[in-house]
């Protein structure tokens, strides 16, 4: 599974939102590794960007974050 954290797209936007709205009210400091295992509890979250990923060359989590991995560019 590949996953993207970028905002490029609209479907990135309703993306971040869709985690920001489950886990913001229980979790205001949530970590990528809640991410992970919001998508893993809620795929139907992952496929609203799915058809995007690996289409960047760093994916970003937030500003100020540290680029948690890096991917070749196509």
């Amino acid at each position: 599974m590949s996953h993207r954290f970028t905002i490029d797209y609209q479907a990135d936007y309703e993306f971040i939102r869709a985690v920001y709205e489950e886990l913001y009210p229980i979790k205001p400091d949530f970590s990528c590794e809640d991410i992970l295992r919001l998508l893993d509890q809620k795929p139907e979250i992952y496929q609203i960007n799915a058809d995007y990923a690996g289409s960047t060359g760093i994916v970003i989590i937030w500003p100020n974050s540290i680029p948690f991995r890096q991917r070749k560019q196509k």
